[in-house]
């Protein structure tokens, strides 16, 4: 995303995101189907394809990898914001594993920008 850094963005707020319970990408292999939890990162893709009904896909990164997300229509209209412009959120969701994907099906968004700062990101953006 044109970033080039000692360490990742979110790395640098680990320990709060911690406190509030946020699961680092790379566990997510080790929590169970269907489990309600947290994921914070910084958004490198957004994709809304015509042929998903307004389904919109998000690939959010972290220190320690990127997780797939999908967010639902009524939830991205609810976080329209969010999810048009943010750079970084923390996603609440269920995480799902279907044919050997791992995604997280989103219900709710945090707006995690101010925390991260504003970067100069380069997220693909594709309708």
């Amino acid at each position: 995303v044109g970033l080039s850094l000692k360490a990742h963005p979110i790395s640098f707020h680990r320990d709060h995101l911690d406190e509030l319970k946020v699961t680092p990408i790379d566990q997510l292999e080790l929590r169970r189907n269907n489990q309600h939890l947290r994921v914070a990162g910084i958004v490198t893709l957004r994709q809304r394809p015509a042929t998903a009904k307004g389904i919109m896909f998000v690939t959010l990164e972290d220190e320690t990898g990127s997780a797939n997300l999908i967010v639902k229509p009524s939830i991205r209209e609810r976080y329209y914001k969010i999810t048009r412009s943010s750079q970084s959120w923390v996603a609440h969701g269920k995480l799902e594993r279907r044919s050997g994907v791992t995604h997280v099906l989103v219900n709710r968004i945090e707006d995690l920008t101010e925390t991260v700062g504003r970067l100069k990101l380069k997220p693909r953006n594709f309708r």
